[in-house]
């Protein structure tokens, strides 16, 4: 049962939908220098980022991709 008034039900929901999207993603994190903006700008576009982490000479970022956009990566 689910009620958006009462918001009951809306979280297992929410994690099904997540589920479903998942399927024949890999997660994975990729070390990015400061000079590879262009590499960064792709993961962004693709909508692939989880979540980044800068440092002095990049970024550290996790992304959730499938194995095609992995392999269009790579040839960047």
């Amino acid at each position: 049962m689910i009620s958006a008034l009462d918001e009951i039900g809306i979280a297992p929901l929410l994690e099904c939908i997540e589920a479903a999207l998942d399927v024949g993603r890999i997660r994975a994190v990729i070390d990015i220098t400061h000079k590879e903006g262009r590499k960064r700008a792709w993961l962004y576009d693709q909508r692939v980022v989880v979540g980044e982490t800068e440092s002095e000479t990049g970024s550290r970022i996790e992304v959730n991709w499938t194995s095609s956009q992995s392999i269009r990566y790579s040839r960047l």
